[in-house]
């Protein structure tokens, strides 16, 4: 993780220095972040001039749209067949002519449908979905931006690749939905973030560990994280092509 800075306010880049690091990986190290850095959080007026924050009782962006990735279902739901009542009971399917986007449903508050209103913390927070667990409310950069749009759109193609082979969406060609890089895998840990990135934002991620530690010597009084996107162990995974993806806002969810 490295520091970045918009204006006044203090967030957060990244690099990714191992090209068998993976989507585990990546969810470490912004764990790590969001607990040891400085980070300006916008959403909280007490912490402006940066500081830690704690999410409970904020609910902002518990409202905004939250898809799903195939892994999120699976552990959302304890099922890999994303079909039937669960599927239902869980999620909105929305599509716009050939795109498709599975999302959580919402309260009739519109605040997500897993939100305790009466405490004010998610329900199911050890198995939130991914886009969630990549949210800190604090400025980032622009490929570390990109990176989480990138994995996400990854997770939720493969999701609605599975819906459609088990029923038909109106207007939706399954053949738009080619395997992606979270295919036949059901743990972060299984997914590189390579296999998830077109070339050009692979480039501008990777920096290898030696350019890393060099980095770190320019910025003094900064540790190196426990979390620096290095796998804990090699994984073997194959790299897979990749699927049309309906396209996630610029500030995803």
């Amino acid at each position: 993780m490295l520091p970045f800075r918009k204006g006044a306010a203090s967030g957060y880049d990244l690099a990714v220095t191992s090209p068998e690091a993976t989507v585990e990986d990546y969810l470490t190290a912004l764990e790590w972040a969001a607990g040891h850095l400085p980070l300006t959080r916008t959403r909280h007026p007490q912490t402006a001039a940066g500081g830690r924050a704690s999410c409970r009782g904020c609910s902002g962006c518990c409202a905004e749209r939250i898809p799903l990735t195939s892994i999120d279902f699976q552990r959302l739901t304890g099922r890999r067949d994303p079909a039937g009542e669960a599927l239902q009971r869980l999620t909105e399917i929305r599509t716009t002519g050939p795109g498709v986007d599975i999302v959580l449903k919402r309260d009739r508050l519109g605040r997500c449908l897993f939100f305790d209103p009466s405490r004010g913390l998610c329900r199911v927070y050890h198995t939130r979905p991914l886009v969630c667990r990549t949210f800190i409310c604090c400025p980032v950069s622009r490929r570390a931006a990109q990176l989480r749009s990138a994995v996400t759109n990854a997770g939720e193609d493969e999701l609605v690749r599975l819906v459609l082979a088990e029923s038909p969406l109106g207007g939706v060609d399954p053949a738009d939905f080619e395997p992606t890089a979270f295919t036949g895998r059901w743990h972060y840990r299984e997914v590189t973030l390579r296999d998830c990135l077109g070339p050009s934002l692979w480039r501008r991620l990777y920096q290898p560990r030696r350019e890393k530690k060099d980095q770190e010597r320019k910025t003094p009084g900064r540790g190196q994280s426990p979390a620096s996107l290095v796998p804990a162990k090699k994984h073997s995974a194959k790299a897979a092509p990749s699927a049309k993806a309906s396209s996630l806002p610029s500030r995803p969810r």
